[in-house]
């Protein structure tokens, strides 16, 4: 994008703030993880610096979960503005006997819109130190729970839920469901 994705400007805020919004009714902690933590302060979250000076998706997934309040933490990306509560409760439901529980979308794993418990931490970091590169093979030492399009079809908005923000492309379709959506809540008003 050549920026920060977090940082676009989204609604009336930022994109993170969308993001904040949407955790808050559902998680007990909302915790920020970044390289540099000066733009999220004062954002209604919990900041937390990378531990790791690499850059790679990990680094976030295994700083935040060492250094979340909790055993078990809901992890997503910065650029996903339609998480869905329902989405995230369903997936903690099926925690139980699993390191994880993952969502598998229309495009595949979303290991970033998923459930990990803190033990993952040291489980991944030592599929890193043994060269493992990519975040699907780090993940293969971690007892996964994949959940499948099929078992979310029964929950409002999980596709949604899924959508995160790659390119400026994706912001344009978003931005145009989105104001597709508010035209439709206004009519139904």
């Amino acid at each position: 994008m050549g920026q920060s994705k977090a940082l676009m400007p989204w609604g009336g805020g930022l994109l993170i703030d969308a993001v904040i919004a949407r955790l808050r009714p559902v998680v007990d902690e909302v915790l920020i993880v970044a390289k540099d933590p000066a733009p999220f302060v004062n954002r209604g979250a919990r900041v937390a610096v990378d531990l790791h000076t690499e850059a790679h998706p990990w680094v976030g997934v295994d700083t935040g979960l060492r250094l979340a309040a909790h055993e078990v933490s809901f992890v997503c990306a910065c650029d996903m503005p339609w998480l869905q509560p329902g989405v995230i409760r369903y997936l903690d439901e099926l925690l139980e006997g699993f390191d994880a529980v993952i969502p598998q979308g229309l495009k595949g794993l979303e290991p970033f819109h998923a459930i990990y418990r803190r033990r993952c931490a040291a489980i991944l970091e030592r599929a890193w130190q043994q060269g493992t590169r990519t975040f699907q093979d780090l993940l293969g030492d971690l007892r996964l729970r994949i959940v499948t399009a099929h078992e979310l079809q029964d929950i409002e908005g999980w596709e949604r839920s899924l959508i995160n923000l790659n390119t400026l492309a994706d912001c344009s379709i978003v931005l145009g469901t989105a104001q597709v959506q508010r035209r439709e809540e206004e009519e139904v008003q």
